[in-house]
């Protein structure tokens, strides 16, 4: 699956997963129901994990 065809399952704007996999969007809530709608089978820690961040605090990370 490509990154356009993944967008479509999330039911998401291709255009907003290229961003985010480019690191000029932030994950925001429509991507991370959209990942959690792409993969019902997996938990929402199977997804994303949070790394903390000296000095912005905690950042979401997309996990895989």
């Amino acid at each position: 699956m490509n990154l356009a065809e993944l967008a479509h399952t999330m039911g998401i704007d291709p255009s907003l997963a290229y961003r985010v996999r480019q690191g000029k969007c932030k994950i925001n809530a429509t991507f991370i129901i959209g990942s959690v709608k792409a993969f019902p089978g997996h938990k929402l820690d199977d997804l994303f994990y949070v790394v903390p961040e000296a000095s912005q605090g905690s950042r979401l990370i997309v996990s895989g």
